[in-house]
């Protein structure tokens, strides 16, 4: 989910030299609209997921839950300031516009199963728009300054959910070994970056046409895994979960590492994402009777969009993710091993146990922003 989410900058397209996203926002949000679909739209959404029923919404709220252990401020992230102590931080809400009737059912197992909120407003008031801009900007402690959702007359209901990571390397990189360095593009051209440079100890890895290593923060239960494939075209799923699997096996070793800084952000719309896993249907006749109606009129997926920041510099890293949705009505050492990340890598921020990737993001060129 999360590399179709940044499929295009994978496949090297110019316009979306780096990409962002949030397999576990992007699959939460999902989630609850699966919960109020039934048919095709039911069946479509349960196979992307790869779920169904109670045992989907299990496996997805766990995934939701299962950065409570560093739950904090998203104030701590403002000003793009590396917090002292790690810091994840997601929150979730949904609004509701007055002429929309909720279904029970749903409302209820937002609240039990996921802790969300529904609000009420207006939708098509003025005031709407800043209601869900101040929402986000709250919700990321500033990084994404507003929503991404357009109202309209047909707006009917808003899905929100945020979430800020921040967090200091366990071992800083010292600016004064910060130095400008080429960088290859996929399509073979350079450009100079700032490349940060430290000898550490670390998980590494260069094998099966990637090169790759691991970076532990300073609570070492979260980490960066920085994946860099010989070949772009060559990254799937698979390949990704395989490095992922071998970077947890590998005895760390002595490396000279050179990482650029990161300062990555952008919107996009989602419909593309949806359309690779299959779920283009959503916006168009799906049944959403689970969810609620309006004026007696069928709710459709009207937009989906995603909003997000990366920055990994000497200190450490900033990030945050938003993700919303409009539903409307229809019409053995013996040295060191030196690894610079000098071409398109993957940077995949997760909990060391389970490696589920909080942030999964393509750097296809550092010196865009």
């Amino acid at each position: 989910m999360g590399l179709a989410a940044v499929g295009e900058a994978v496949e090297g397209s110019p316009e979306t030299a780096n990409a962002v996203s949030s397999p576990v926002g992007l699959s939460a949000m999902l989630t609850q609209i699966a919960q109020g679909a039934a048919g095709p739209a039911a069946e479509a959404l349960e196979a992307a997921l790869g779920g169904e029923g109670d045992e989907l919404v299990d496996q997805y709220r766990q995934v939701w839950g299962l950065w409570a252990p560093w739950t904090g401020d998203p104030e701590a992230v403002a000003g793009t300031e590396v917090p002292d102590a790690p810091v994840v931080a997601l929150d979730a809400r949904v609004v509701a516009d007055d002429q929309t009737q909720l279904e029970p059912s749903w409302r209820r197992e937002l609240a039990a199963r996921w802790g969300t909120p529904v609000d009420s407003r207006d939708l098509q008031a003025p005031s709407a728009k800043e209601d869900l801009d101040q929402w986000v900007r709250e919700a990321t402690g500033g990084l994404v300054e507003r929503s991404g959702i357009g109202l309209d007359d047909s707006s009917r209901i808003v899905l929100q959910n945020a979430l800020v990571f921040g967090a200091a390397w366990q071992s800083p990189f010292d600016p004064a070994d910060t130095e400008s360095q080429p960088f290859t593009r996929s399509d073979g051209s350079t450009v100079p970056v700032d490349m940060m440079h430290q000898g550490m100890r670390a998980a590494a890895i260069r094998d099966a046409g990637w090169t790759a290593a691991t970076l532990p923060y300073q609570d070492p239960e979260l980490v960066a895994h920085l994946l860099m494939p010989d070949d772009p075209d060559a990254v799937t799923p698979e390949g990704v979960l395989d490095r992922l699997e071998a970077l947890d096996e590998a005895t760390p070793v002595q490396v000279a590492l050179g990482v650029p800084t990161v300062d990555a952000s952008g919107r996009q719309d989602l419909y593309s994402t949806l359309d690779r896993l299959g779920l283009s249907a959503l916006f168009s006749a799906p049944d959403l009777s689970g969810i609620g109606q309006s004026e007696g009129r069928p709710l459709a997926l009207s937009q989906m969009a995603s909003q997000t920041v990366l920055m990994m510099d000497e200190a450490g890293t900033v990030a945050a993710a938003v993700h919303e949705a409009q539903v409307g009505v229809t019409s053995a050492e013996t040295g060191a091993t030196t690894i610079a990340f000098d071409h398109p890598y993957l940077v995949v921020l997760a909990d060391r146990t389970t490696n589920t990737p909080l942030i999964l993001a393509w750097i296809g060129d550092p010196s865009a922003s």
